[in-house]
């Protein structure tokens, strides 16, 4: 292929066709002013307080005065010029070392008008910047551009990227940069971006009906089963709570037997009687009962299989999504520990790969539910206020 003149590679690199190549040599300039992020440098770099800048803008002057094609010197004598807030010039290099195909330079260039601090800000131009940069590679560029994307910075310049886009802008600067040096910026640009995701899967999902349980349709008279298994925190529950030390195991599971016999269709027997068997160690023998208490929408039973469906608690079968859709059930039944569990495990991003709807304002709608149940309670509150804060911080 026949060489291209540099004047046709200028205007290729301004078109974010191509990059100029990155020369390798060590200046001057590089040893007083390199930047430690900079992904083509030549030296590892100095902080901006570790650099002497009237000495390093006359370096960088001296060097580019040797040779006017160095993209680098550029750059960087740009960087000591901004720091000295010196702007239109230091605007000026980065521009030069931008046309020279210089990616680190496109980046800062578009951070400068996309930050507004020395410069008018000017986010359409940021976005065209860093449109160059990304289509380089420059590692840092990913994060930013997919968090301005999605805090809408970027909405009058008519720029469109789908979520394969953004995944594929972020994943850049995910591999390789470590988490811990961006500052947090690449964490929370996969929060928003899953964020993203999990909204636009919520609105593709169809209206949902919650018939509340409704205990009426099932005998509500004391067995000898409920005498000995029912829990506390179950809000059906029809006889006094018992802890797991409380309960003389054998006769509880010969009781709830013969009760689940007698009444087989009632959810509260039949999870009774799971939580006997999970007791001791039979967790596998009462499966079905638990199953017929989770098809009755039996709000207890939604919250604790979801529970130990999660771990594989008590021979519950694993199944962490599963797990997802129940206590979102049991939440939706007015569970107060689905309510404030739901919503803790999707902040932590348990769920993130299950297809259980995360809706935002239907989790809020959790919480304040969570606070009436409370009824006062401290500690539940203080939760429940911790919850939406961190809720609320989301896009």
């Amino acid at each position: 292929m026949k060489s291209m003149s540099y004047s046709m590679l200028v205007l290729l690199a301004l078109l974010g066709l191509v990059s100029m190549p990155v020369r390798a040599e060590i200046t001057d300039c590089d040893r007083i002013a390199s930047h430690p992020s900079d992904p083509d440098k030549v030296l590892p770099g100095f902080e901006r307080k570790d650099i002497d800048l009237p000495k390093a803008e006359a370096v960088c002057r001296a060097v580019i005065a040797q040779d006017d094609r160095r993209a680098r010197a550029h750059y960087l004598l740009g960087r000591v010029l901004f720091y000295q807030k010196k702007t239109p010039a230091a605007i000026l290099e980065l521009e030069r070392a931008a046309a020279l195909g210089y990616r680190q330079a496109i980046f800062v260039l578009g951070y400068v008008f996309y930050d507004g601090t020395q410069a008018p800000r000017d986010d359409c131009r940021a976005a065209q910047l860093w449109q160059q940069s990304i289509a380089l590679e420059h590692p840092w560029t990913g994060a930013y551009l997919v968090e301005g994307y999605l805090d809408g910075r970027f909405k009058a310049c008519g720029l469109k990227l789908t979520d394969d886009d953004l995944q594929r802008y972020l994943s850049i600067s995910t591999s390789k940069i470590p988490y811990g040096e961006s500052e947090g910026r690449m964490e929370s640009a996969t929060r928003k971006l899953q964020a993203r995701r999990d909204a636009l899967a919520a609105a593709a999902m169809p209206t949902e009906v919650v018939v509340p349980f409704d205990p009426s349709k099932y005998s509500q008279v004391p067995t000898e089963c409920d005498r000995l298994a029912s829990h506390g925190d179950d809000p059906y529950h029809v006889a006094p709570g018992l802890e797991k030390p409380q309960m003389d195991l054998p006769r509880a599971i010969e009781a709830c037997r013969a009760a689940v016999k007698a009444d087989p269709s009632n959810p509260r027997l039949n999870y009774l009687l799971g939580r006997t068997l999970g007791y001791s160690g039979r967790g596998a023998e009462g499966l079905a009962n638990r199953e017929a208490a989770i098809a009755a929408n039996y709000p207890q039973a939604l919250f604790v299989i979801g529970y130990m469906s999660l771990t594989g608690m008590n021979q519950q079968p694993k199944d962490l999504c599963r797990g997802a859709e129940l206590i979102r059930r049991s939440a939706q039944q007015n569970r107060i520990a689905g309510q404030l569990g739901f919503v803790y495990y999707v902040l932590r991003g348990d769920f993130k790969d299950c297809k259980v709807r995360k809706d935002k304002q239907e989790m809020l709608g959790f919480l304040a539910a969570a606070r009436k149940v409370a009824d006062g309670d401290y500690y539940q509150n203080l939760l429940a206020n911790k919850l939406e804060e961190d809720l609320r911080a989301l896009p």
